[in-house]
């Protein structure tokens, strides 16, 4: 599945309120990022991806997106990186690759800060 349009409205206003300096907001946020990720995984990685190209989300949102994005595929200990792999495989084939297609879209966007994420 993917997320429905208020539920993409609340991603991008999550990852806008994550990039605050107003600590409430931003660990509010936090949390809310935590909870699209843990109900509906596939839905959360498009909509993370979507919100990369947005233009409308400022540029560290945007980047924020691809960061988390990135957390939920790579790590860097050999247990965590054993599960995201694992967590990634039980995707089915055409989520995958309709998120690598939409990252290599990302990657031909003229902004080369998001080239650093992807």
């Amino acid at each position: 599945g993917s997320l429905s349009r208020g539920a993409m409205s609340n991603l991008a206003e999550a990852l806008q309120y994550a990039i605050s300096d107003d600590g409430p907001k931003r660990e509010a946020a936090e949390k809310l990022l935590q909870k699209f990720e843990a109900q509906n995984f596939p839905a959360y990685l498009r909509g993370l991806c979507e919100s990369m190209q947005d233009k409308r989300l400022h540029e560290r949102a945007r980047h924020l997106a691809g960061i988390q994005l990135k957390n939920c595929i790579v790590a860097r200990s050999e247990q965590r990186r054993e599960a995201l792999e694992k967590r990634w495989l039980m995707l089915e084939p055409q989520v995958r690759s309709s998120i690598k297609m939409q990252l290599l879209h990302t990657l031909n966007l003229p902004e080369k800060p998001l080239w650093n994420i992807s």
